[in-house]
């Protein structure tokens, strides 16, 4: 088995291959691998996933990544497809 930590600065879900795998700050038990990793809740994060293989891993030394918070106000308007920031 290969051992995951994902962090961020709030509890969140930490979603694995689009199903949730345990919680942020916790350690995440998986098989050798390559998966695709993203927090649920709020997109208040980047980036919006991590694509990461995770090997040679330990459950005393486990891979950690980690998600950031957007800037307040940041991430959370969605855009014209035009890309022009909407008025407001």
């Amino acid at each position: 088995m290969e051992y995951l930590i994902v962090r961020f600065v709030r509890d969140r879900s930490v979603i694995v291959d689009g199903v949730v795998h345990g919680r942020t700050g916790d350690v995440i038990e998986l098989a050798e691998g390559v998966y695709n990793i993203t927090l649920e809740g709020p997109r208040d994060f980047t980036p919006d996933s991590i694509q990461v293989t995770v090997l040679n891993s330990s459950r005393i030394a486990p891979m950690e990544l980690s998600f950031q918070p957007l800037e307040e106000g940041g991430g959370s308007e969605e855009w014209p497809g035009d890309g022009r920031k909407p008025a407001g």
